[in-house]
């Protein structure tokens, strides 16, 4: 008799493989769209629908307490291109998603990145467990 068996491949872990994340519209008049790439070691979104030579930051957030930090480098930024397309990566560890919940895109209305007072959210996506 011929007995064969089956050897199935454990899960990998999403901290050893990309993982996609569609970023949700904090408005519904808001044409941005785009999508989180968390990677082993760094984290990237990638975006279209935005303002043409418009500026953006990036941030992770732990909601309770309200907690935030600026993704990447100072100031944390990326402009959008002529087409309104946007692309930022940084560096996010294994740690960093145990710590943090979100990532916000901010829009910077008067283009000065370090001038947080004006930054409006418009987009945002889960990270947390992932």
């Amino acid at each position: 008799m011929l007995c064969l068996t089956a050897w199935a491949q454990p899960p990998t872990p999403s901290t050893e493989r990309e993982v996609k994340i569609p970023l949700v519209a904090t408005d519904r008049a808001n044409r941005a769209q785009g999508l989180i790439h968390l990677q082993p070691r760094s984290l990237e979104v990638e975006l279209r629908g935005l303002q043409p030579g418009g500026v953006y930051t990036v941030w992770v957030v732990h909601d309770r307490p309200r907690e935030e930090k600026g993704l990447g480098p100072r100031p944390h930024s990326f402009t959008a291109d002529a087409q309104g397309n946007g692309r930022y990566r940084a560096a996010f560890s294994v740690d960093d998603r145990a710590k943090w919940q979100l990532v916000e895109i901010f829009f910077v209305p008067g283009g000065n990145p370090s001038e947080e007072r004006d930054r409006k959210v418009i987009l945002y996506g889960p990270i947390r467990g992932l």
